[in-house]
């Protein structure tokens, strides 16, 4: 008897959720859907990734500043990720660079510089060592969004070389 009621109640479970659940559920993701579709006109979906620039790899010096988004015509919030992975030690020693990020913002118009990752050189001479941050930042509208490195010190016969990569999403 037990096992019966057991498999009534699972039964009235299954149909009382697929009666009111299932279509509540596919009503509120209907919803959220139509809101994000919103977001074709401005360059890309909400939290998608509108950028991936081409990872630049065996690097021995500071990158200058170089495009790797331009802002579609609206002032919009994005999240800016980069990654720097040492790729080979120096001979004696080395600072790991800073990633930096430069874009326009739409708050003042001024260009903005922000290091990412360690705020110091992160000293060290091992393939172990890497940059890694993200920012989120409010970037004016045709503009461009830059990376570039610094503080890169190398000592001896072969130099540190490290790569650069990451990405740029679309936040709102």
């Amino acid at each position: 008897m037990k096992g019966w009621l057991a498999f009534a109640t699972v039964c009235v479970l299954v149909l009382v959720l697929a009666w009111f659940g299932w279509d509540s559920y596919n009503g509120h993701t209907r919803q959220a859907d139509a809101g994000v579709a919103d977001a074709t006109a401005d360059g890309g979906l909400r939290a998608s990734i509108v950028a991936t620039p081409t990872p630049l790899t065996a690097q021995a010096g500071n990158i200058s500043a170089a495009a790797i988004y331009t802002t579609p015509a609206a002032n919009r919030y994005y999240q800016v990720c980069m990654e720097l992975n040492v790729t080979q030690a120096a001979t004696t020693s080395s600072t790991v660079p800073q990633p930096q990020l430069d874009y326009t913002s739409a708050i003042d118009g001024a260009i903005k510089v922000a290091n990412m990752g360690f705020n110091t050189g992160l000293t060290g001479n091992a393939t172990y060592l890497s940059n890694v941050g993200c920012a989120v930042i409010y970037a004016k509208a045709s503009t461009n969004i830059q990376w570039a490195t610094v503080n890169y010190a190398s000592a001896g016969a072969k130099p540190m070389q490290y790569s650069l990569s990451g990405t740029v999403q679309l936040v709102q």
